[in-house]
């Protein structure tokens, strides 16, 4: 008898493919939670709140927080394409990531696109394109020098490329080889192919000890001279001679946005596990 009425409900309602009834609404917005339904058309959100109509497909979730999908900025699931059901991300709520991050990815970011279509990839996928990528695939292995004219415009035309078919920024791993190598000069020429695209910059900078702060500025003056919005990667102190400058690099953080510059950081979701005075995470804004 429960099958049969379950079949007149989804034959007899049309408005929308799937309506989620009377949860607690977190849209993002900042707002308080409030009580209210979703629903669901052509696989895109069609109303929320209070609304006439019903669903071919009705879920009740009094009692439980519906909210979008989370964004996991920071990733390294470049073999997306072998695992493409993602459950991993799927399973705690994540409907979009981010891959090439701290300094590695696919170039041919068209292609890319394609595989995730053709593999029936769960999840939305962005793409940074990683520094150290490009220094490999334009400077022949040479990499203790400064790349040559030649071989930056190289560069420079995959950034191109890769922003024109989506990707939506550079990354660099500067405490990598071969970027470790590069001059801050090679990374504002590329950021600014990035910028001309409304792509953002995205770092594992370049010392994460007591010399923090030169790292940070030299963000500080990609972000300023390619005119980008700049993201430090997993922000931390990572060696106990720097455990005691928290507050140091928040202030250095917040002079910088002070100035009108665009620049944000992310964390790690844990804790380090060892006996401290001070946490091991930096604390303030963070974009996970």
């Amino acid at each position: 008898m429960a099958l049969s009425v379950v079949c007149a409900v989804r034959a007899s309602a049309q408005d929308y493919d799937l309506v989620i009834r009377r949860g607690q609404i977190v849209d993002g917005s900042g707002r308080p939670a409030f009580s209210g339904d979703v629903a669901v058309r052509n696989g895109c959100i069609a109303a929320v709140g209070q609304f006439s109509g019903s669903g071919r497909t009705e879920i009740g979730a009094a009692g439980r927080i519906v909210v979008p999908g989370f964004i996991e900025v920071h990733t390294h699931s470049e073999k997306i394409l072998d695992l493409p059901a993602a459950e991993n991300f799927v399973r705690m709520g994540v409907t979009t990531i981010v891959n090439g991050n701290c300094r590695g990815s696919r170039l041919d970011v068209a292609e890319f696109f394609r595989e995730l279509v053709e593999k029936h990839v769960t999840l939305n996928v962005a793409i940074l394109i990683g520094h150290n990528t490009l220094r490999g695939q334009s400077m022949g292995g040479a990499f203790l020098r400064p790349p040559t004219t030649a071989e930056l415009e190289k560069m420079c035309g995959f950034v191109e490329r890769g922003m024109a078919h989506g990707a939506v920024g550079l990354s660099t791993g500067l405490v990598y080889v071969p970027g470790t190598y590069a001059k801050s000069e090679e990374i504002v020429a590329l950021a600014k192919i990035a910028a001309a695209h409304g792509g953002t910059y995205a770092s594992h900078i370049r010392y994460e000890n007591a010399r923090i702060f030169e790292a940070i500025e030299e963000v500080c003056v990609i972000a300023r001279e390619a005119r980008v919005r700049a993201e430090i990667s997993h922000l931390k102190l990572s060696e106990p001679n720097a455990w005691s400058r928290t507050a140091q690099v928040i202030a250095q953080l917040e002079r910088a946005r002070a100035k009108s510059l665009g620049i944000t950081h992310d964390q790690y979701s844990y804790n380090h596990l060892r006996p401290l005075t001070e946490p091991f995470l930096c604390t303030g804004d963070s974009n996970t």
